[in-house]
């Protein structure tokens, strides 16, 4: 019997869509509360995500760990400054901001040289590839 993916997608939406209600209303330092925002998801996935990412990890260059890590390190410093952010600030303000990022990247990707576009998704915002003659990283529409 195959499970349908909507009803998960569902309730990630309806979870991701009141994470910054709930956060604001929390009582505990941002810290505290950023650390248990990402605990909590990380047990949640960990029933299905553990055995895959085990047998991956054995097969990742040392390069493709520095960057999972960094990876990790750098979500953890946005959500730190994000749920800090709710202090100083309304919820809608928060959002828009953090929201915003795709549009920063795009800004500072376009005046990087290293950067190439593929101009089919310039209306996106997706970069095509973080390396000139690579090609785009997505599809054309």
């Amino acid at each position: 019997m195959t499970v349908s993916p909507y009803l998960p997608l569902a309730l990630a939406v309806l979870f991701v869509s009141f994470g910054s209600i709930l956060v604001r209303l929390a009582q505990a330092p941002p810290l505290a509360v950023s650390f248990y925002r990402i605990f909590l998801a990380a047990l949640c996935l960990a029933p299905f995500a553990f055995a895959p990412a085990r047998r991956a990890w054995g097969t990742l260059l040392p390069r493709q760990r520095a960057v999972l890590l960094a990876a990790g390190a750098a979500l953890a410093l946005h959500f730190a400054t994000w749920v800090a952010s709710l202090s100083y600030t309304s919820i809608a303000s928060s959002v828009l901001l953090v929201n915003t990022a795709p549009l920063f990247a795009v800004g500072l990707s376009r005046a990087s040289p290293a950067s190439c576009w593929a101009p089919s998704l310039w209306p996106w915002g997706v970069p095509g590839s973080s390396r000139p003659g690579t090609g785009p990283a997505l599809p054309a529409p």
